[in-house]
């Protein structure tokens, strides 16, 4: 049995979903830069999927904020000094629960989506 490439066996919800996920946690940095990044890195396959411009700019607005939700990051820590905290554990609880929920949205607007 010839196995096919993921991107053909999912299509366009499962490139949706991973290309958020490889946002969310595998590009970090400044939010325009990780745009960019993501952006690049995946045009030519949203070029060839014809995937719609609205969705592929939730994935750029997901994949790029929620980082830093997800982990913490000098942004998470300098905005807890700056409030004289230093309960890192509700911000962690916090933040994952903003990435899971954020997910799970791209998630269902990909299956809801008539591709």
């Amino acid at each position: 049995m010839k196995k096919k490439p993921l991107i053909d066996v999912g299509g366009p919800k499962l490139f949706m979903i991973i290309s958020t996920l490889v946002g969310v946690f595998g590009v970090t940095g400044a939010a325009v830069a990780q745009e960019k990044v993501i952006h690049e890195l995946f045009l030519p396959i949203v070029n060839q999927l014809n995937f719609p411009m609205h969705l592929w700019a939730l994935v750029l607005l997901v994949g790029s904020q929620i980082t830093f939700f997800a982990y913490p990051t000098g942004d998470m820590v300098g905005q807890m000094g700056l409030a004289r905290s230093k309960d890192l554990k509700s911000m962690m609880k916090n933040g994952i629960l903003i990435t899971i929920f954020t997910v799970l949205y791209v998630v269902i607007r990909a299956f809801l989506y008539k591709f």
